[in-house]
């Protein structure tokens, strides 16, 4: 178990997502000039009722994208793995942002994709014009570019054997591309009068 900041946000990001964050809260401006000094990793708490396992991610500040005359920040977080929280208190001793206390989920492996599961991504990347090699794509990139939904994310987080991880993304991205496919169908079969 380890002690960390935390913001509570209605976002979920699995390792290796980036995400945007404006701090405006004088305690989340607290937290990114301790962090900035410091370049210790906090937690973004997902706050949503659908959270029955109390889940969060750890990211690091990637940069400071802008500074506000108000003292207002926008930044850029990268996710570097995920944890349950045990413990949640309202203020770290000291400061006036929350902190927990947590323990590290187990990643899955992050392994290249088998070579059905690198076909049907590169089906779904001509679908969504993604223009990134299969060969060289690994189970979380795909995860990243499926844009899963949070319960989806909180599941594929969960699952740490190599097959069950490649047989969920094989059923997400079967799925999307089917998807695709049939809002390009109708596309091409709409016609104006």
């Amino acid at each position: 178990m380890y002690e960390l900041p935390i913001f509570p946000l209605t976002m979920f990001p699995i390792p290796g997502e980036v995400v945007s964050l404006h701090i405006f809260e004088p305690r989340y401006r607290q937290l990114l000039q301790d962090i900035e000094v410091s370049g210790q990793a906090f937690g973004i708490y997902f706050a949503h009722g659908m959270n029955q396992e109390k889940l969060g991610s750890e990211v690091v500040l990637e940069k400071i994208s802008k500074k506000y005359p108000g003292g207002e920040s926008d930044i850029i977080v990268r996710c570097t793995g995920n944890f349950v929280l045990n413990r949640f208190y309202k203020k770290m001793s000291g400061k006036l942002y929350p902190g927990g206390k947590a323990v590290k989920l187990i990643k899955g492996p992050n392994q290249l994709l088998p070579t059905d599961l690198k076909y049907e991504f590169e089906v779904y990347s001509q679908l969504k014009n993604i223009d990134e090699d299969p060969s060289m794509i690994k189970t979380y990139d795909m995860a990243l570019h499926l844009n899963l939904e949070m319960e989806d994310k909180m599941k594929f987080i969960r699952i740490l054997d190599p097959n069950a991880q490649v047989q969920f993304l094989s059923n997400r991205i079967r799925y999307q591309a089917f998807i695709l496919e049939q809002e390009r169908k109708s596309k091409d079969t709409f016609q104006f009068n």
